[in-house]
This record gives structure tokens, sequence and C-alpha cells, in this order.
């Protein structure tokens, strides 16, 4: 769908209730403030109209909020894994939150590309060697994430119905990990695509047309959102919007999949869906000739071992992330068609 009418449902404004919990209020409120600034800017420019100047020197302070927010991400994790099992909405609302803090240097970048794409005035046009840096980056911390999932999971307990709360936050977590990385892989073979993590007004405000990222093909200005989900149900189908919406798993388009015990009480192994894999393949084909180039001797001990032991557990570094870019291209492609002649210019 072309890039105009793909707004036409979405609020070009976002507003919000003060958080009931007083701690991600103090953190993360700047941050909503900038999510919601940042989701005008891409309504904007998707509708064709002129960003105010203003606004776009308000994003300037992004970065100051991030070094604000980062410190206390461990306790964010904390209060999200500690919210009840039934309590699903909440859940995925804190989830949001941290995730949005995550990606927010991405964030950052891939919006300078969006306005420079909006005013046709690129200064440069994203290269391979940005999208690599991005999944990189993204990899870089889905790996401690990964880690974590992956030793849990090798418990019995960790599928019960009391670890409900925590193993669904971490599966959703490191399924919009999967996803992006993906995403930035296939831009990466595919420069002409821009991915971004969706604001909070293409987000979180109605259920149908709610989609966790949005990928732009710049040459023809065709726009889709992407709802990544750990395993796409039949209900799932129902609700979202076909024109706007694909929906991507981690069962079927990214075969994240093992086998576990899942109970205690049986040895019997089953299929477990474990989102993880392809931020972990992704980790395992990081080399470290390209850490040492980009970061010097900066690395830490903790990426390091994470790194180290990515490699390890994994027999064919990378291949997953090609496979799920792969099949992301092929399926994006079928959703907006062939490339139009004109683009539609958003300016």
């Amino acid at each position: 769908m072309h890039h105009r009418p793909y707004t036409d449902v979405h609020l070009r404004f976002h507003s919000r209730k003060p958080d009931p919990d007083e701690f991600v209020e103090r953190y993360l409120a700047p941050l909503h403030e900038m999510n919601a600034m940042y989701g005008e800017v891409v309504w904007l420019v998707f509708r064709g109209m002129t960003v105010p100047a203003a606004l776009i020197d308000e994003m300037c302070m992004w970065e100051q909020y991030l070094l604000e927010a980062r410190p206390v991400s461990g306790e964010l994790i904390r209060r999200i894994e500690n919210v009840p099992a039934d309590s699903e909405d909440l859940r995925n609302r804190r989830l949001g939150q941290f995730f949005f803090v995550q990606l927010s240097q991405e964030q950052l970048w891939a919006f300078d590309v969006l306005v420079q794409w909006h005013t046709q005035v690129m200064t440069r046009r994203p290269t391979s060697a940005d999208w690599r840096s991005a999944w990189t980056e993204t990899a870089l911390r889905a790996a401690k994430f990964a880690d974590i999932q992956r030793d849990a999971s090798n418990h019995p307990e960790y599928f019960s119905k009391e670890s409900e709360g925590v193993r669904g936050f971490r599966q959703g977590l490191l399924t919009e990990f999967d996803t992006i990385i993906s995403l930035q892989y296939m831009c990466m073979k595919h420069p002409e695509y821009l991915v971004m993590a969706a604001p909070a007004q293409f987000e979180d405000w109605n259920a149908k047309y709610n989609v966790d990222f949005l990928v732009l093909r710049m040459t023809d200005g065709q726009v889709i959102g992407v709802q990544a989900k750990s395993v796409v149900r039949d209900e799932h189908v129902a609700r979202y919007d076909k024109k706007r919406v694909l929906l991507w798993d981690a069962r079927n388009d990214m075969e994240e999949t093992e086998w576990r015990q899942t109970s205690p009480k049986w040895a019997t192994m089953r299929e477990v869906v474990q989102p993880g894999l392809v931020s972990t393949s992704a980790a395992a084909s990081i080399t470290w000739k390209y850490l040492l180039a980009r970061y010097g001797m900066k690395i830490d001990p903790e990426t390091s071992r994470r790194l180290t032991l990515a490699k390890q557990q994994t027999k064919r570094p990378g291949h997953m992330l090609e496979v799920a870019a792969r099949h992301a291209y092929a399926r994006i492609e079928d959703k907006l068609g062939p490339v139009r002649t004109h683009r539609g210019s958003a300016s």
C-alpha cells in the first residue's frame, strides 16, 4: 500500500495516561514524549506534509533521554517479569516501553534516513555497511536475552503455568529482536528498503492495525506494517487488516523450534517455540575482526563471553538469519507487489 493511504487509519498525535508505576513513569515519560514526536514525524512524512523544523529540533533531545533511561533497563525487566500472567495488555505495554529503549539508537538512524527521503535531499543513502552495523548492534543487545532464554528453557519448570508471565515476556521480546534483525539484514541485501520500529501512533491504539515495525520501499513509497508473534493463530489472522499488516512469527517464518522437556513429571520431549535462535545465529556470525575494527579495545568482557557462547552453540553461524531475511523479503515483495514506475513523492 502507498504510504499516504496507509496512514488513513492512524492518528497524527498520541496521548497517554500517566503510568501508575512511579519508577516507570519517572524514567520512561520523556521517552514516551519522544516516541510520540517521532510518530508524528512519521505520520507527516507518510501523508506527504511538511515536517515543522521545531519538531525536528525537539527530536535532537532523543540521545539525552536515552542516556537517562538505559541505566535502569535491568529494573524495567524485573518489573515486566513481575506482571501477573493474566495481565497480557500491561505486559505488552511494558514490553513495548523496554523495546523502544533498546532500539532507540537504531530508531534515530532510520528516522534520519526517513526525513532525508521525505525531502528528497539524501546526503548519503543507507548502504549495506550501515545496515550491517544496525543488525550487529541489535544482535549484541539480543544475545544477552537469548542466552537467558536458552538457559531457562533447559528446566521443565520454565514451561509451567506459574512461569507464563516471565516466559511470555521473554518470548515476546526475543521474537521482536529476531524480527527486526531479520528485517535489518534484509535491508542490507536490499538497501531500497527502510525498516523502523513502529512509533506509538502505529502500534498501540487499534488492535486491527497494530504493528511492531514499518517497512518502506523507498523506490516507490510502498509501505507495510509487520506484526511479530511467537505463533500466529487463527484469531490473529481474523483480527488484523490484511492490506496493512504482515503477520510474522517465530514458529513458521523463522523456524525457531527446539525439543524440550516441558514437565518435571514426564521425560517426554516436546517441540516448543524457541525465539532467540535467529538472534543467536546473528551474534555467532559477527567476526572478531569486524568487532575489533568497529569498537577497538572497548568490547566488554560480558559481550565477548556471550558471543563466544553463541559461536559454540551454533553449527552454521548466520544461516538462520539469512534464511529468515530471504523469507521476509519474499513475503514483503509479495505483499507490496511489483515496483511502481513512480514512487509518488512524499514531498
